[in-house]
């Protein structure tokens, strides 16, 4: 049980760390531009400024609570 626990305080450090903050928001990065070819490609249509992460996610958060 102890590798358990050892391996989970290791785990939570590295998601409370700066490697995780910069990993997690290149794969957002990728995540965003990918979606915004496939949209353009569908003939979507851009926005004329691009939200932040934080704006898309308080977007998200407020219909999640919307859905409850």
């Amino acid at each position: 049980m102890t590798d358990m626990k050892d391996y989970d305080l290791a785990f939570e450090a590295f998601l409370e760390g700066e490697s995780y903050d910069a990993a997690a928001e290149a794969l957002y990065d990728v995540a965003s531009k990918a979606f915004e070819a496939g949209w353009r490609a569908a003939g979507g249509k851009l926005l004329p400024r691009r939200p932040t992460k934080e704006e898309r996610f308080a977007f998200l958060r407020e219909l999640l609570q919307h859905e409850k």
